[in-house]
């Protein structure tokens, strides 16, 4: 829509018509050019005006040269919030001055071009006071003309700065420096950023073998035989990550060393622990029948479950009564039984993992039979087969505020069958075999009770397991900058040997099936048992093993089985450097290098705040010099809002007379809003606000024809 004039009534400018009437200039356009020529420029205003949008630009140079830089980098006397405020006060003070002149100039043009009611005139020279008289000007044009886009703009020049202070925002973010950057926060931080991983060969513990007797050294000291020595350092982070109380992520988080609080490392490799547990429970099988306890008691309706698996026999069965604990002492009240796997073929989910360390198969009842709530007939009994397994992991890892924060960008398992440190020849059938059945434990004992003969006998005592990374599977995940030695982790015989000895026996007390030389020795009496039975054993013929009393307590055995291989993978991770003595395999250094960060305050800049100061310097400028083109067009001077000019080029004196008396009677404001007028040349002195109709009005319109030499018909008001 146009916004270049009023759709109010119009008629062309008296001095146009002079023009077109007359080929030589008339005594009214000499007087006009007389005015034009006395000084009456616009150069103040010009200047202001370039003045306004210097200073904008200043802020729009100044600004991209910091933008993302530390605050630090800004250096000057004054901050750069300040800088930023004087300029943009310089500009909003210009832009509105020349506005200001502006508006003074237009009520001149305004009737030099047509006539209005004189109310208008009031607007426009309220209008050169401020925002607040420009809003009154803007809703007495109502954007009918192009004016009304100067009083918009003066009007939003309020918000001006406060858009320009909102232009920076300053925000705090970690900057990667040396550790001799921050050496002023202590000597700690000359220390680089370093977190744990486990690399290179995995060596810890014990493992003799079957036949191994110790030397018997006096006749008063006992001669034992010793199969294996666990690392201590690994056997209590076993039993810490078994208690429920510790199932937390924060608790098995590695060692770190982070001077500034805030530190990142790059993606880098590490072999761990990593759990499974799979839901078996469409394995069990339910019957019931009637039976005692002993011969003379009396025999009560039960219902068994049994599980079966390759390497297991679970039974779990109670009498249809509540808790039997409370009301029949002699009854069993068991409600979960478990037992122990070590070999991958043994188990039901867990027969292709190659790098099974052992598994758990246990079967539990729901907790509201021991509360009481139901029945045993009425209680829904489950089964799951848990693991712990060697992985191989790809980590990002930082430190915020001190605290660590990990993520797992791969984790994988797979095995090579063997590496010999003997450089033995082993055919591709006995390493196979091997590998598959002895599960890279290479236990004699564990072979023997599989059914396989063969071990060391066959040159492969003395093998290491391997696991490695696939760099197809780093490249197909994005994970860059991990060197090929970082992608294959040794396990030697001795440290499977003893870890897997030590979680059968000593934690899951794993002695009857391998061990006992009775034969006839059945499933039942090798199962774990919680809680314990009426003799107080949890199995046959030993005491309470911590793994059962772990399953039987944990509200979550999943969240246990985490938490035990979280806390292996500590340990993995933090211990030494060191490997044994003649290990052929090299140690490689156990620390990730990364990168020490410091908060440090940044300077934002939204540039999104800049388009309504700009938007406001682009149309006052446009306003400003349309107020100036327009104003030589008219052959007007730069009167702008001089009081002086006002008083000398006001109403003729019969319409002062007028408004003298309407002021009187209280109707000034009405008799403003009636009288229309028009900038006219009156007489020799140039032109004059005359009332349209008046007396003034028709002594103009004869002088000026009278002025021509041809017949002039002036246009009707």
């Amino acid at each position: 829509m146009g916004l270049h004039r009023l759709a109010v009534p119009t008629r062309p400018s008296m001095e146009s018509e002079l023009l077109r009437s007359s080929e030589s200039p008339s005594p009214v356009r000499r007087v006009t050019n007389t005015l034009t020529r006395r000084g009456h420029s616009w150069i103040v205003e010009i200047i202001a005006l370039l003045i306004s949008v210097g200073a904008l630009a200043a802020i729009c140079i100044i600004l991209p040269l910091y933008d993302g830089r530390p605050l630090d980098a800004w250096s000057f006397v004054l901050s750069l919030n300040t800088v930023v405020s004087i300029l943009g006060a310089t500009s909003r003070a210009s832009m509105g001055f020349a506005l200001s002149a502006a508006f003074g100039q237009e009520k001149w043009n305004w009737y030099r071009d047509r006539d209005d009611k004189l109310l208008t005139f009031d607007r426009f020279d309220e209008a050169t006071r401020g925002p607040f008289g420009s809003l009154k000007l803007l809703w007495h044009l109502k954007f009918k003309h192009w004016t009304a886009l100067g009083a918009l703009a003066m009007a939003v020049l309020l918000g001006f700065e406060p858009f320009l202070q909102a232009l920076i925002e300053l925000e705090g973010q970690p900057n990667s420096v040396t550790p001799g950057q921050v050496s002023g926060l202590g000597a700690a931080t000359q220390q680089p950023a370093t977190i744990s991983r486990s690399a290179g060969t995995l060596d810890m513990g014990r493992y003799i073998g079957n036949g191994s007797t110790a030397a018997d050294y006096a006749a008063s000291l006992l001669t034992a035989q010793y199969f294996s020595r666990p690392d201590f350092g690994l056997t209590a982070a076993i039993i810490a990550g078994l208690s429920s109380s510790n199932a937390t992520n924060n608790a098995w988080n590695p060692s770190f060393s982070c001077s500034s609080g805030n530190c990142t490392w790059a993606p880098f490799t590490s072999l761990g622990v990593c759990s499974q547990c799979n839901d078996v429970s469409d394995n069990i099988r339910s019957s019931t029948g009637i039976g005692g306890l002993h011969p003379g008691y009396d025999e009560l309706n039960y219902t068994s479950h049994s599980l079966s698996t390759p390497g297991a026999n679970l039974v779990l069965s109670n009498w249809h009564i509540s808790y039997a604990g409370k009301q029949c002492p002699l009854c069993e009240t068991a409600t979960l039984v478990a037992d122990t796997n070590l070999s991958p073929e043994l188990t039901l989910t867990f027969q292709d993992m190659t790098s099974m360390i052992i598994s758990w198969v246990y079967m539990a009842a729901d907790t509201s039979y021991s509360e009481g709530k139901t029945k045993w007939k009425d209680t829904p009994v489950t089964a799951h087969e848990c693991s712990l397994y060697f992985c191989t992991q790809a980590l990002k890892s930082r430190v915020e505020k001190g605290q660590l924060f990990e993520q797992v960008l791969g984790t994988w398992a797979r095995r090579r069958s063997f590496v010999s440190q003997d450089n033995e020849i082993v055919t591709e059938l006995v390493a196979e075999t091997h590998g598959r059945f002895s599960n890279a434990s290479f236990l004699p004992w564990l072979l023997s009770a599989t059914g396989r003969t063969f071990g060391a006998d066959m040159g492969i005592n003395n093998s290491t397991m391997q696991l490695y990374i696939p760099r197809s599977e780093l490249t197909d995940a994005n994970i860059t900058g991990i060197a090929d030695e970082d992608l294959e982790f040794n396990i030697t015989r001795a440290t499977m040997g003893a870890l897997m000895r030590y979680l059968a026996m000593d934690l899951s007390g794993l002695n009857s099936r391998y061990y006992n030389n009775n034969s006839n020795l059945t499933s039942w009496n090798t199962q774990l048992i919680y809680p314990p039975d009426f003799y107080g054993n949890t199995l046959m013929n030993g005491p309470t093993p911590p793994l059962i009393n772990s399953l039987g307590e944990a509200a979550n055995v999943t969240a246990v089985m985490e938490s035990m291989a979280a806390s292996m993978t500590k340990f993995l991770r933090d211990r030494s450097d060191s490997v044994a003595a003649g290990n052929s395999f090299p140690a490689r250094r156990r620390v990730q290098i990364g990168e020490t960060q410091l908060w440090v305050i940044h300077i934002r800049v939204r540039w999104a705040y800049l388009a309504l100061p700009a938007a406001v310097l682009l149309l006052g400028c446009a306003v400003v010099l349309a107020v100036i083109l327009r104003s030589r067009r008219l052959g007007l001077p730069a009167w702008r809002g001089s009081a002086l000019v006002t008083l000398a080029r006001g109403l003729d004196p019969t319409s002062r007379e007028r408004l003298r008396a309407a002021d009187c009677a209280g109707d000034l404001r009405r008799d403003g809003r009636e009288m229309r007028v028009a900038l006219l040349d009156g007489d020799s002195m140039g032109p004059q606000l005359t009332e349209v109709g008046s007396q003034s009005y028709e002594d103009f319109r004869r002088r000026l024809a009278e002025s021509s030499d041809v017949d002039l018909k002036m246009p009707s008001i």
